[in-house]
């Protein structure tokens, strides 16, 4: 390994150490190794951010960065001895539950990963070894149930606090529809279909497109450039820090987040992750009537829920001319956002699981 590598691998071991060292001493202590570092979403908010708000619940928490190498997370291991590991995806190689041994393993998977053969059988392994599992989403949680009986779905959460201070109420926002997915040009069947809506929708009224999440504006061209020839305004806007995003929602009117399961198999593991934003930014939001969000949604009372693409562009058509109905949804949405699907409320169901997992695990039986 290269000079400065490692000495950036041993300075983000001094620092977990060193975090350890200055949080209270307590009975519940867990490691948490994230897939990936603070800019890639699901890691960030299903283990970075979880990690930060189980400090606040008596929880002694590590949250080790995915650059450590193995021998730096036996370490840590050694010498900080946490009761339970959180795993979060198998997407790295160093997440197994087998490179750990004598200490319980919960596992969190979001996404419908187990579809890329590449993953499968890593995944399979990290169901089958570990004590506990978290989905998150029912579809996802049924699928996981064949390899480990104790699955509890936990929806992707959000802190409070990156919430848009200073958003443009949304009454007096200008007509701006916006798909702000990650990776939108990873998704051809959902942005055909998007495309297919805003087409029929433009026969109506007049609004401007904003597109997220675009590396390559050539291959969006060919994705959605027939909105320009059909005369709507189209934005396109590249990765962006999370807070510099939430912020450029602000002054959209109606957020899409369409999931097509049963055409795109990737849409099966979708939760919420994609609406936070959104819903931070008081965006009125229309979505799919599929996977778990009629859990959250409540048609016409805190967003709007879409099957046909009809029904998608009679929503939109409504949110954009009825100023107060917009109004109403996001205020609405965002309370329930507040009590359903913030950092916090995840970070309470996962410190039940965590605990449940800890006073159950018997040492004595795992050696052997």
């Amino acid at each position: 390994m290269k000079l400065k590598p490692w000495i950036g691998h041993r300075v983000r071991e001094i620092f977990v150490h060193l975090t350890w060292f200055f949080q209270p001493k307590s009975d519940l202590t867990v490691a948490i190794f994230p897939s990936g570092d603070k800019s890639q979403g699901s890691s960030n908010l299903r283990a970075i951010e979880i990690g930060k708000a189980l400090t606040k619940l008596g929880w002694r928490v590590s949250v080790v960065p995915m650059q450590l190498e193995y021998s730096q997370r036996l370490r840590i291991l050694q010498l900080q001895k946490p009761k339970v590991i959180f795993l979060q995806k198998a997407r790295h190689s160093l997440n197994r539950p087998g490179l750990y041994q004598n200490i319980p393993i919960v596992f969190d998977i979001d996404d419908a990963d187990y579809l890329d053969p590449l993953q499968f059988d890593g995944i399979v392994d990290c169901l089958s070894a570990s004590k506990a599992v978290i989905a998150g989403s029912s579809i996802v949680a049924n699928w996981c149930k064949a390899f480990n009986s104790s699955v509890d779905v936990v929806w992707t959460g959000t802190p409070v606090a990156i919430a848009a201070n200073e958003a443009i109420p949304s009454a007096k926002r200008a007509p701006i529809v916006a798909w702000a997915c990650s990776m939108s040009l990873g998704y051809p069947v959902e942005a055909e279909f998007v495309v297919n809506t805003l087409v029929l929708l433009a026969e109506r009224i007049n609004f401007e497109f904003w597109l997220y999440g675009v590396d390559s504006e050539p291959q969006a061209d060919l994705l959605f450039g027939r909105l320009r020839e059909k005369g709507i305004a189209l934005r396109y806007f590249n990765f962006m820090p999370y807070q510099n995003f939430i912020n450029s929602l602000g002054a959209v009117s109606v957020g899409l987040n369409p999931l097509l399961p049963e055409q795109s198999a990737y849409s099966q593991g979708k939760s919420f992750g994609k609406v936070l934003a959104y819903l931070v930014a008081n965006v009125a939001i229309v979505a799919s009537d599929a996977v778990d969000h009629r859990g959250f949604f409540e048609h016409k009372k805190n967003g709007m829920l879409a099957d046909r693409s009809e029904e998608w562009v009679e929503s939109i058509y409504e949110l954009l001319v009825n100023s107060d109905l917009r109004q109403s949804l996001v205020e609405n949405a965002y309370n329930d956002y507040c009590t359903k699907l913030t950092t916090e409320v995840a970070a309470k169901k996962v410190s039940t699981i965590l605990s449940a997992v800890i006073s159950n695990y018997d040492p004595k039986k795992h050696q052997s």
